[in-house]
């Protein structure tokens, strides 16, 4: 069964992509927070280059601080 990772943005990001919020799908087993945001590069050509202009991102997971 797959598991499923809602990944809201917010502020200048959610402005910059134009989307809140995208839903990934990943086959069952162990995912790192790197895993989802490798696959947010692959689908987001658009967050690639925010990101490039702005390498700081927080990742929250059930709304705790993950990464600075």
């Amino acid at each position: 069964m797959p598991i499923r990772i809602r990944v809201r943005y917010l502020g200048v990001l959610r402005d910059y992509l134009g989307v809140f919020e995208d839903i990934l799908e990943f086959d069952d087993g162990v995912y790192s927070i790197k895993d989802v945001l490798d696959t947010i590069r692959d689908i987001g050509p658009k967050y690639r280059r925010i990101e490039s202009m702005s390498p700081m991102v927080w990742a929250y997971l059930n709304g705790k601080q993950v990464l600075p």
